[in-house]
């Protein structure tokens, strides 16, 4: 069958392959147009659909954070304390 496919490309004129190609492009533009209105009225629903998983890990970034800054302001305390010092930090810089 494939074989039967190919011989009858081979056989084909040069304007057979252009009313090929022709009829191939306008599949293509209007798929392409179809995706564009899909995308034009469920384009907000989508974003939000993508975008769940990122705000998700965003906040457990977030609070893995804030847990690693609060574990260093209080190794600074306490090693100030055994040090005598008595200020707090102003800024703990994660690096």
């Amino acid at each position: 069958m494939a074989k039967d496919i190919k011989e009858q490309l081979k056989s084909m004129s040069l304007g057979d392959h252009l009313e090929e190609l022709r009829a191939r492009m306008i599949l293509a533009i209007l798929g392409l147009f179809g995706g564009m209105v899909v995308c034009l009225f469920f384009g907000k629903p989508l974003i939000g659909v993508m975008r769940k998983p990122f705000e998700k890990e965003i906040g457990n970034l977030e609070k893995k954070f804030r847990k690693l800054e609060e574990e260093k302001l209080v190794e600074i305390r306490r090693k100030q304390a055994a040090a005598g010092i008595d200020e707090q930090p102003q800024e703990v810089i994660i690096t």
